[in-house]
């Protein structure tokens, strides 16, 4: 699939999630899995249900779900990325399950190809932050729902974690090299605008009042919050050692670029160098601050 891959959202999930390095992607998938099983818990699915899993990506929490489904159930992979969709469809093939699965290719805040009341649980990871509308996204995800369907989602926090203070860049201290780093900051700030607007201005209490807004009285939310630097003995051992390369190589998120692709943008090959020869040793050695703050939000149509 990989040397198929078209769209942004494709490349980011095959390529640059990871910069290319699978002792990297490995550690990833070992987390996103202890998430998908949060947030299935969380939608307490049962034997017979249907799922829509919105943003579905590689498919790891709806086909983490067909189990969970059974034989008289069924689950809508649902995402805006043709290119994923066909993934997901070729490994539900090759798995011998396409007769319980449903492939849609739809945005999060328009689902009018499904029937209001028809399907038993929502679910999505880390959705809601890349679309615009999140108003009418949670209307849609209520519209979709059954009488005492539930909803379970996980999303970032990005007010917690953006914008980074000015001596900050993707949580390294870059005080020595301020003016290279500014630079930089800039082809993030703008890749972002560009693409999609600011996705960074909501927080725990915004992800509370739209899901009233949504049509949902019965809601829960649990937000989890770090402040972790790199040195900390509380890094898992599973967590590779860092590499420079994976590093320029890779993104932190489908709308931003690499490292490796806003250096060649905006510095001279002089400023590169230097840029290089002051990061690259902070991040071979873990000299970073990770902030990060996740919601796990469920909640039940009446």
């Amino acid at each position: 699939m990989t040397d198929k891959v078209q769209d942004q959202w494709a490349q980011w999930l095959f390529q640059r999630r990871h910069g290319g390095d699978p002792e990297v992607q490995q550690a990833m998938l070992s987390i996103l899995s202890q998430i998908r099983d949060a947030v299935l818990q969380h939608a307490r699915v049962a034997q017979g249900n249907t799922l829509l899993d919105i943003g579905c990506g590689d498919g790891l929490i709806a086909f983490g779900a067909l189990p969970l489904v059974g034989e008289r159930g069924k689950v809508i992979f649902c995402d805006i990325s043709q290119n994923l969709l066909d993934h997901c469809h070729t490994l539900a093939q090759q798995m011998g399950m396409l007769d319980r699965c449903q492939f849609l290719q739809a945005s999060a805040d328009d689902l009018h190809m499904i029937e209001s009341n028809s399907v038993d649980a929502v679910t999505a990871r880390s959705v809601l932050v890349y679309v615009q509308d999140k108003k009418q996204a949670l209307r849609e995800f209520y519209r979709v729902l059954k009488p005492r369907g539930r909803l379970s989602i996980f999303e970032p926090i990005p007010r917690f974690t953006y914008p980074e203070p000015p001596h900050l860049l993707c949580g390294y201290d870059i005080t020595p090299v301020m003016p290279i780093a500014q630079k930089l900051r800039g082809v993030y700030e703008q890749s972002q605008s560009a693409q999609a607007g600011s996705i960074s201005d909501f927080d725990e209490r915004d992800l509370l009042q739209l899901l009233e807004d949504g049509g949902f009285t019965e809601v829960y939310l649990a937000l989890q919050s770090a402040i972790v630097p790199g040195t900390s003995e509380n890094i898992p051992a599973t967590v590779p050692k860092p590499n420079w390369e994976a590093f320029l190589k890779s993104s932190l998120n489908p709308l931003a670029p690499t490292l490796e692709e806003a250096m060649h943008h905006a510095l001279t090959a002089d400023e590169a160098d230097q840029f290089t020869r002051y990061l690259r040793p902070l991040v071979e050695t873990r000299q970073r601050v990770d902030r990060s703050a996740v919601a796990y939000v469920g909640a039940v149509k009446h």
